[in-house]
């Protein structure tokens, strides 16, 4: 059985770079248009960038309609996850991580349209948004606590398990690794005698992230020399504690996961809904004309 525990592929690869290659260029965007920014809301009118910045501007009505358009592409993932006519364009794991992708650059590029001053109804839309984006962040990182298989369906306790005693064979077979380091990765992993609160578990689980890897990374010295196996050994035993700390809090991770959906929605809706509105008297009143 294979997991999504532990792989990094070219499609990783080529959305780390995708990341950075944007936020350059929003970081660009925002140090050239700085001195507008930075001039107060009265004398804006009169500084040069005025044209260019606004939000009805030249460069600010291109942020905002790139901006939108990410945000309304994010509803494709949704989509996406409903359709079985679209499970040829993918692994709902990659559209996942273009949908995050849209909704930090769409936030960004809107911000950089509204210049920084955001009043009246839209202001509701605009929190509502850096709402959306900040849970969205929060939400991806509990989807990565909760294994999945290839095609992005979460695992059950026993396909867990099954997972489990795969690593722990190859460990012991590949890699000379004995039970009792095995249960000594288990005890990282946490108390198998207490049950654990969904919010303790959410804390615990971000908590324990650099503490477990600084034990790995101990034991790492213990167990292998510099090998060309040390870093699939390395992986391995990164896997056998994830496996182990996800079967553990499996339960409290998906009450989480499903409490998070309830609080992310209605931020989305009214966000959208204000959007509609925004784009519809912006046009009306020809904001975007010529554009």
């Amino acid at each position: 059985m294979e997991s999504t525990v532990g792989k990094t592929s070219r499609f990783d690869v080529i959305m780390v770079t995708l990341y950075l290659a944007s936020l350059v260029a929003v970081a660009f965007l925002f140090v050239d248009g700085l001195p507008y920014y930075l001039t107060p809301f009265p004398d804006r009118p009169h500084h040069p960038g005025y044209a260019a910045l606004r939000p009805a501007g030249s460069h600010g009505l291109v942020f905002g309609v790139v901006g939108t358009a990410m945000m309304l592409a994010l509803l494709l993932y949704s989509v996406r996850k409903r359709s079985r006519k679209l499970v040829a364009t993918g692994p709902v794991r990659k559209w996942l991580n273009f949908h995050i992708y849209l909704g930090i650059m769409g936030p960004l590029l809107i911000t950089l349209h509204t210049s920084f001053r955001v009043t009246g109804l839209v202001a509701l839309s605009y929190w509502s948004m850096v709402a959306v984006a900040l849970s969205g962040a929060f939400g991806r990182y509990l989807y990565q606590q909760i294994p999945r298989n290839v095609l992005g369906h979460a695992l059950g306790p026993s396909e867990l398990r099954d997972r489990e005693h795969l690593v722990d064979r190859d460990l012991r077979e590949n890699h000379g690794i004995t039970d009792e380091s095995l249960r000594h990765l288990e005890r990282m992993a946490g108390d198998t005698g207490s049950k654990r609160s969904m919010m303790n578990a959410i804390f615990f689980t971000i908590g324990s992230e650099f503490a477990i890897r600084r034990q790995l990374n101990r034991l790492m010295v213990s167990l292998e020399p510099e090998t060309p196996q040390r870093l699939e050994l390395s992986r391995k035993l990164a896997e056998k504690v994830a496996l182990h700390r996800r079967l553990l809090l499996l339960d409290q991770l998906n009450l989480a996961f499903h409490y998070w959906h309830v609080i992310h929605k209605p931020f989305a809706i009214v966000m959208y809904t204000i959007l509609a509105v925004h784009v519809g008297v912006s046009l009306f009143l020809g904001y975007v004309k010529g554009f």
